[in-house]
Protein backbone atom coordinates (compact mmCIF):
# COMPACT_ATOMS: atom_id res chain seq x y z
CA UNK A 1 0.00 0.00 0.00
CA UNK A 2 1.20 3.14 -0.76
CA UNK A 3 1.57 6.32 1.77
CA UNK A 4 0.96 10.30 1.20
CA UNK A 5 2.94 12.18 2.84
CA UNK A 6 1.41 15.52 3.49
CA UNK A 7 3.88 18.45 4.73
CA UNK A 8 2.00 21.14 6.59
CA UNK A 9 2.71 23.97 8.60
CA UNK A 10 0.75 22.55 11.77
CA UNK A 11 -2.59 19.65 11.63
CA UNK A 12 -4.82 19.33 14.46
CA UNK A 13 -8.33 19.25 14.73
CA UNK A 14 -10.88 17.95 12.16
CA UNK A 15 -7.85 17.23 9.84
CA UNK A 16 -5.94 14.97 12.03
CA UNK A 17 -9.00 13.21 12.84
CA UNK A 18 -9.85 11.94 9.00
CA UNK A 19 -6.42 11.43 9.06
CA UNK A 20 -6.49 9.33 11.70
CA UNK A 21 -10.12 7.55 10.36
CA UNK A 22 -9.03 7.12 7.14
CA UNK A 23 -5.64 5.49 8.25
CA UNK A 24 -7.44 2.83 11.00
CA UNK A 25 -10.03 1.91 8.16
CA UNK A 26 -7.39 1.34 5.48
CA UNK A 27 -8.09 4.07 3.05
CA UNK A 28 -5.70 5.86 2.73
CA UNK A 29 -2.70 5.94 5.01
CA UNK A 30 -0.69 9.05 5.40
CA UNK A 31 1.60 10.63 7.49
CA UNK A 32 1.52 14.47 8.16
CA UNK A 33 4.84 15.85 8.40
CA UNK A 34 5.48 19.48 9.53
CA UNK A 35 6.98 21.60 6.95
CA UNK A 36 10.66 22.17 7.28
CA UNK A 37 12.18 26.18 7.69
CA UNK A 38 10.45 29.08 8.49
CA UNK A 39 7.95 31.89 7.31
CA UNK A 40 9.64 32.37 3.45
CA UNK A 41 12.24 29.85 3.74
CA UNK A 42 9.58 27.51 4.52
CA UNK A 43 7.72 27.94 0.93
CA UNK A 44 11.25 27.25 -0.97
CA UNK A 45 12.40 24.14 0.82
CA UNK A 46 8.56 23.00 0.13
CA UNK A 47 9.04 23.73 -3.53
CA UNK A 48 12.35 22.33 -3.36
CA UNK A 49 10.61 18.82 -1.75
CA UNK A 50 7.64 18.81 -4.72
CA UNK A 51 10.75 19.26 -7.67
CA UNK A 52 12.49 16.41 -6.35
CA UNK A 53 9.82 13.95 -5.52
CA UNK A 54 7.96 15.19 -8.71
CA UNK A 55 5.33 16.51 -6.97
CA UNK A 56 3.71 20.44 -7.14
CA UNK A 57 3.52 22.80 -4.03
CA UNK A 58 0.00 23.50 -3.14
CA UNK A 59 -1.25 26.71 -2.12
CA UNK A 60 -3.82 28.70 -2.40
CA UNK A 61 -1.91 31.89 -3.22
CA UNK A 62 0.01 29.32 -5.94
CA UNK A 63 -3.67 28.82 -7.62
CA UNK A 64 -4.49 25.97 -6.42
CA UNK A 65 -7.34 25.49 -4.15
CA UNK A 66 -6.33 22.19 -1.49
CA UNK A 67 -9.94 21.44 -1.15
CA UNK A 68 -10.33 20.18 -5.14
CA UNK A 69 -7.19 17.67 -5.35
CA UNK A 70 -5.85 16.38 -8.68
CA UNK A 71 -3.86 13.31 -8.96
CA UNK A 72 -1.13 15.21 -11.00
CA UNK A 73 -0.25 17.04 -7.77
CA UNK A 74 1.18 13.52 -6.44
CA UNK A 75 4.57 12.38 -6.91
CA UNK A 76 6.64 9.16 -5.90
CA UNK A 77 9.53 8.46 -4.10
CA UNK A 78 11.48 5.40 -4.19
CA UNK A 79 11.97 5.28 -0.44
CA UNK A 80 11.27 7.76 2.59
CA UNK A 81 12.48 7.50 6.18
CA UNK A 82 10.26 9.39 8.66
CA UNK A 83 12.28 10.19 12.51
CA UNK A 84 10.53 12.39 15.17
CA UNK A 85 12.63 15.21 14.10
CA UNK A 86 13.92 14.39 10.45
CA UNK A 87 13.29 12.91 7.38
CA UNK A 88 15.45 11.24 4.06
CA UNK A 89 13.62 11.26 1.03
CA UNK A 90 14.99 8.80 -1.89
CA UNK A 91 13.39 10.17 -5.67
CA UNK A 92 12.64 7.96 -8.16
CA UNK A 93 15.22 8.68 -11.07
CA UNK A 94 14.36 6.96 -15.07
CA UNK A 95 17.84 7.06 -16.61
Amino acid sequence: QNTLLLFCEDIQGEALKTIMINDEQNIVHCIPIKAPGFMTKRKEYLKDIAAYSGSMYVSNIEGRDRKKWDSEWFGILERSVIKSKSFTLQAIYDF
